[in-house]
């Protein structure tokens, strides 16, 4: 098989509307999500001015992020990565949560309690807002061996502004660099 039909039928299926579903409504296909795959995290209207106010730069609603669940040794899942570290857990267990929580912190009054801890109920309320405006799709990739690989080509070619790891710079991901190296709620003293 072509190296770029793995790519080409994930990036199809993360970027197809109808495999969206509400943050809150995740998992609507539960078998998918019990695989190893991608996923893909979408913002509304609302959700994206929210980011380019707290950047200072534009991010449009649609695509922010992406990542995968299981690759290598890992025994994660969609449905572990998505629902346990990404909207049930912290921002320790979340590179995503804490990159909103770096730019949402002023509008969420969200205050760092330390060692990458939000204080109070700051985990809730970035919790709350995701569930408000994000949506994601996931795609199903069972060849835990290759999903890195997968990944990092689906990566560069969807090329999501809020993806640091492994990208080209941009105006976006360098603010975005700059926002998370402040301590969180910073602005809220």
């Amino acid at each position: 098989m072509d190296r770029g039909a793995p790519s080409d039928t994930a990036i199809a299926e993360l970027l197809d509307a109808a495999n969206r579903v509400a943050a809150a409504a995740f998992p609507r296909l539960a078998e998918a999500a019990a695989q190893p795959g991608l996923y893909a995290w979408f913002v509304d209207v609302e959700g994206a001015t929210q980011l380019s106010m707290a950047l200072g730069l534009p991010v449009g609603s649609g695509l922010i992020y992406a990542g995968q669940a299981g690759a290598g040794t890992s025994t994660a899942t969609l449905r572990s990565r998505v629902r346990g570290n990404h909207l049930g857990g912290t921002i320790t267990g979340s590179t995503f949560r804490l990159t909103l929580a770096s730019l949402l912190a002023k509008d969420l009054g969200l205050v760092d309690a330390g060692g990458r801890r939000l204080a109070a109920e700051g985990e809730t309320r970035l919790t709350t807002w995701m569930l408000e405006h994000l949506a994601l799709a996931i795609t199903p990739a069972p060849n835990r061996a290759a999903l890195s690989h997968l990944e990092d080509d689906v990566l560069a070619r969807l090329n999501p502004p809020l993806n640091l790891q492994g990208m080209a710079p941009s105006a976006v991901r360098n603010a975005l660099r700059e926002s998370r190296r402040r301590p969180l709620g910073r602005m809220n003293r």
